[in-house]
């Protein structure tokens, strides 16, 4: 019978998750509020796909902590994931800025970097 390989990340509660918008996202599990269906994940990473290859990109770049809540209502699919992966999702969550910028720091960050930083609106439309 073949021995289990354990690495350093073997133990980590890392998941990968479908959410219902078609997102897959990878994440440390953090907690789970059952009884009020939310499940909260460290640095949720979204999970982008071209052709064959994978790359890893912030899910929510704008949060203000690295605890994000979802509704437990809102994921399809959920599975471990290799350890490869993890490995992969640690070092994306180590290099990744720590310094997230707040909202109602924006006006500030525009001002100080005010010809390489842009807000833009987008007005709603309505399509028929």
């Amino acid at each position: 019978m073949a021995e289990d390989k354990k690495t350093e990340f073997t133990d980590l509660d890392i998941k990968h998750f479908k959410l219902v918008s078609g997102d897959e996202v990878v994440g440390l599990i953090a907690g789970v509020k059952q009884n009020l269906g939310v499940l909260y994940l460290e640095r949720p990473v979204k999970i982008n796909l071209t052709g064959a290859d994978l790359y890893l990109s912030d899910y929510m770049p704008t949060a203000k902590n690295n605890i994000v809540a979802f509704s437990m209502s809102h994921v399809v699919a959920q599975s471990d994931v290799i350890d490869s992966m993890k490995q992969t999702y640690i070092e994306f969550c180590l290099n990744a800025p720590d310094d997230r910028i707040e909202f109602n720091e924006l006006e500030e960050y525009e001002e100080e970097y005010d010809e390489d930083f842009e807000i833009t609106h987008i007005a709603k439309k309505t399509l028929h």
